[in-house]
């Protein structure tokens, strides 16, 4: 999970440290869903180690369909349709060379 509940991280980190992390965290999982570009979604999955990203019924709420659509168009991305309203994207491992 890239971010936790936020009053949890900060009762566990103490406040006015957690916040700085927690905020960037959300940021970056706004601009995940958001942003629409296959590198930028790319830089992020890295970034956390993301193994999964779901896409349901609150994703399609508060995030641009041209943000979520990138997520379809990525060939690292393996996408399992859970019913109508829910996918799971799953991280494919990057495929090694020999050589």
């Amino acid at each position: 999970v890239v971010v936790g509940w936020p009053w949890h991280q900060t009762q566990q980190r103490g406040i006015g440290r957690a916040e700085p992390l927690v905020n960037a965290r959300i940021t970056d999982v706004r601009r995940l869903y958001s942003v629409g570009e296959a590198e930028a979604v790319r830089t992020i999955i890295e970034k956390y180690d993301i193994e999964y990203l779901m896409v349901g019924q609150l994703e399609r709420l508060y995030y641009p369909a041209e943000g979520l659509a990138v997520f379809d168009e990525m060939a690292e991305l393996e996408r399992n349709t859970v019913n109508p309203q829910v996918a799971i994207y799953r991280v494919r491992e990057p495929e090694m060379t020999i050589g």
